[in-house]
């Protein structure tokens, strides 16, 4: 597993890890960091949806654990 930078989503990556092995975790990563950051992105009428917009720190800090663990 990838770095010590990972803080919110390394369990959750361990454990998709260990089911699908490291090719579906890094599906798992980059499936998942598409979707919070499309959350977290301003929509064309310039607000975010309702849950990027209440969880957006956890969101983006996912995010960073989701690119770091792809790198």
């Amino acid at each position: 597993m990838p770095g010590p930078c990972l803080r919110l989503e390394a369990e959750r990556l361990r454990f998709v890890e260990e089911r699908d092995g490291q090719s579906g975790a890094r599906d798992f990563a980059l499936r998942t960091l598409r979707l919070y950051r499309a959350a977290v992105r301003r929509g064309k009428d310039g607000h975010r949806s309702g849950y990027g917009s209440s969880y957006r720190r956890a969101l983006v800090l996912s995010c960073l654990d989701f690119r770091a663990y792809l790198r």
